[in-house]
């Protein structure tokens, strides 16, 4: 396991990430502002095509590639909650909401909250 710390530190040095646990229990690397987070071995995860599934986003228009409807969709969500613990969902989430609000000035703050926030939270 301290190899795996090692490496993760290195990992997240070179790419100006933080250090994230997967809903898994799994370490990995994550970016803030970026389109990654990487699990131990480097690997681009589901998460960030949307699950695999190609419901990914399309910018700047923030629709889904895979269904036309606004990303994140329904499947990508259910994706999405698959792939990250609660609080890496929310993070994720918030990252990408960061990058929407440069990408779609019409759109208010409170409709980026409930479209990319509200969904991630649930009761415990």
């Amino acid at each position: 396991m301290v190899a795996v710390k090692g490496r993760l530190r290195d990992l997240a040095a070179a790419g100006g990430g933080v250090l994230v646990v997967r809903h898994d229990g799994q370490p990995g690397v994550g970016r803030v502002g970026g389109a990654a987070y990487r699990d131990v071995t480097g690997a681009d995860p589901a998460a960030d095509s949307g699950g695999g599934g190609g419901h990914v986003a399309v910018r700047p228009s923030w629709s889904c590639a895979g269904c036309g409807d606004v990303w994140p969709c329904v499947v990508a969500r259910v994706e999405l909650a698959g792939v990250f613990g609660p609080v890496a969902l929310a993070t994720y989430a918030v990252e990408r909401m960061t990058e929407a609000a440069f990408d779609l000035p019409d759109v208010t703050a409170a409709e980026l909250f409930d479209r990319f926030l509200v969904w991630t939270w649930r009761p415990c």
